[in-house]
């Protein structure tokens, strides 16, 4: 097994809107980091919706098959019906960072934690498998225990997480942990609703055939 130092991190990124190119940069190390931990897992999963594109690129560069569940807090998918509405308005991306607006958002993230699950979650086999659990983001930690023990509840052999960002490490309610993260930075990726990069990231989904939880 290689030296994690070995693995080139990308360049830390300070600003607060993630580019396609970063991601895609981002995505091939959370891969190589996950292949030299071995063994190089059997299944990736991704989170769906912000673990389903860097889902992709780490099964891509690993050469895995790729699964997705479609597990996500209340909030986003209440942001998901509200984006007609920031587009018709013309609201700006970084109205998000407007100091008065940031306790209001951190109350909405608190207000609508809750987890919602699409039926057809979990409708494949993890049995005796070594799974790559795969997000944008940790915070709590409650979206990935949970499906973590859903996962070895089915016969996973092995789970190891892995995520782009791993922020809130001072949050009394944190339950999780992830084995490999690149960043403790909060930042907003092109999926996000209050990305500029947002076209990018339709366009290249579009490309790609790839879907996204509704």
């Amino acid at each position: 097994m290689l030296d994690s130092e070995s693995v080139e991190k990308p360049v830390p990124i300070e600003h607060s809107f993630v580019t396609m190119d970063e991601v895609r940069s981002m995505c091939r190390t959370l891969a190589e980091l996950a292949r030299q931990r071995g063994p190089i897992p059997d299944l990736v999963i991704g989170i769906a919706n912000g673990g389903t594109l860097p889902a992709y690129l780490v099964a891509e560069a690993l050469g895995r098959p790729l699964k997705l569940v479609f597990v996500q807090h209340k909030g986003s998918a209440i942001k998901q019906r509200l984006r007609p509405l920031v587009d018709f308005f013309h609201i700006p991306p970084a109205w998000i960072l407007n100091p008065l607006v940031r306790p209001l958002w951190a109350l909405f993230q608190r207000r609508t934690s809750g987890l919602v699950e699409n039926t057809s979650s979990f409708d494949f086999s993890v049995d005796g498998k070594d799974v790559l659990l795969v997000d944008d983001c940790v915070e709590s930690g409650k979206t990935v225990n949970y499906i973590k023990d859903r996962l070895a509840g089915a016969g996973a052999a092995r789970i190891a997480v892995a995520v782009i960002s791993c922020v809130g490490l001072d949050r009394p309610d944190r339950v999780a942990e992830p084995e490999i993260s690149l960043t403790h930075i909060f930042q907003f990726y092109p999926w996000s609703n209050n990305s500029p990069h947002r076209g990018a990231f339709l366009d290249f989904m579009t490309t790609h055939d790839i879907q996204m939880y509704r």
